[in-house]
């Protein structure tokens, strides 16, 4: 059970409580009932404000000796199957032992994703809460690093569901076998994604965001029977946690026909980089549902509207990431309209036209203090990697 703070726990019986981030913990405020992920030579405990709980699953894999492992959060248990919804129980090990009798593993109950108005793909739900750039990083490192599982990759990034919030209990052979492999994307990961820099606290988390994605992808991969259960707060079980959603059974779209031929020019200026009919036609429901007799008028609506509201319409451009990566433009340009038309005339001023949609490109206030060699070659490593990341569409399409 990870916690990145003492509590009292309701439920302990076999779930053994695990402080993550216990490096900033002085010895004598520790509790001899508790375990701590600094507990070993090669711990990246220090690294939980970036990895999350995955300081905990390391701590598994390398320290523990039980036969069925697994983990569970603080506040997101694993409810019994036998206990009711409105006052769950935790899987007792009775329960866990028959369950993984007749399954590889169990997981938390599937999370169907949402843009807020239809249900939406993986790599989409990613794009809109994160950074569309560090998940093409992902696709293009799993394809030159670990391509066995670019098909499983690809399919679940196109997937509308996922099971979330890196919970997994299961055999210890397995759990080493996900965990070694998970370990080993995440090495090549930090090489290519630079956490700190022009990142938000919350977006900081970003290697224990994917692997949320890459636990999916392991499981989909070997073709493992996972048991689903539902998740609870063992500290309030009447609650509803956070990041659980179901399907939303929406009927599909109506889409206009033959979007492919519809002229992106408006008094003689081209949007076509900056604009596609099927892709705002596809990404957002109202969209279609107002231009559907009248679909050229969309292009009109993103030109006026559309770009006020911060809406993409395009998979290689996004003009919240393009402000928030250029900053200096909101220096230079009053309105959004023009900071396009300045994307499309300066083709030497386009970076971060995807990537920044949850970041902010600032100035860094040690830049000039930054001579050591060692940080320079990593800061141009993340640069070689950002800009072939930025090159590709996001992978909303494509896949």
């Amino acid at each position: 059970m990870a916690s990145h703070a003492f509590c009292d726990m309701p439920h302990r019986g076999i779930y053994q409580p695990l402080f993550v981030g216990s490096y900033k913990l002085n010895r004598n405020d520790r509790r001899s009932d508790w375990e701590y992920d600094d507990g070993y030579l090669s711990n990246i405990s220090r690294d939980n404000a970036l990895f999350c709980e995955l300081t905990g699953v390391k701590w598994i894999w390398k320290k523990s000796r039980e036969d069925i492992v697994g983990l569970v959060h603080y506040r997101r248990f694993l409810a019994s199957p036998q206990s009711h919804p409105e006052n769950p129980s935790p899987l007792n090990e009775e329960e866990i032992r028959n369950i993984l009798g007749s399954h590889d593993c169990i997981v938390a109950t599937r999370a169907f994703l949402h843009d807020g108005s239809q249900n939406c793909t993986v790599a989409k739900h990613y794009r809109i809460h994160h950074s569309s750039t560090d998940l093409i990083k992902v696709k293009l490192i799993i394809d030159r690093y670990f391509p066995g599982y670019s098909d499983a990759f690809n399919e679940v990034m196109r997937s509308k569901h996922l099971s979330p919030f890196n919970i997994i209990v299961c055999k210890k052979q397995l759990f080493d076998a996900y965990a070694s492999w998970l370990f080993s994307v995440e090495h090549k990961l930090a090489q290519a994604i630079d956490p700190i820099s022009n990142r938000p606290p919350y977006q900081r988390r970003v290697f224990g965001f994917i692997a949320e994605r890459l636990l999916n992808v392991f499981i989909l991969k070997h073709n493992l029977s996972a048991f689903e259960c539902p998740i609870f707060n063992p500290l309030d079980p009447t609650s509803v946690v956070p990041g659980m959603s179901s399907s939303l059974q929406a009927t599909d779209i109506r889409r206009p026909t033959e979007l492919e031929q519809l002229t992106t020019i408006r008094d003689g200026t081209d949007y076509s980089p900056v604009f596609s009919f099927s892709f705002y036609f596809n990404n957002y429901r109202d969209i279609a549902d107002t231009f559907f007799d009248n679909p050229s008028l969309a292009l009109d609506h993103f030109l006026i509207n559309g770009i006020n509201e911060g809406r993409t319409a395009h998979a290689e451009f996004s003009i919240s990431s393009y402000v928030n990566g250029n900053p200096h433009l909101c220096l230079e340009y009053d309105s959004p309209i023009k900071i396009i038309h300045h994307y499309l005339n300066d083709e030497n001023d386009r970076s971060h036209a995807i990537g920044y949609e949850n970041l902010l490109s600032s100035p860094s206030p040690t830049a000039n203090k930054r001579t050591h060699a060692i940080c320079r070659y990593k800061e141009l490593r993340f640069e070689r990697w950002t800009l072939e990341a930025e090159s590709k569409p996001v992978l909303d399409v494509g896949l």
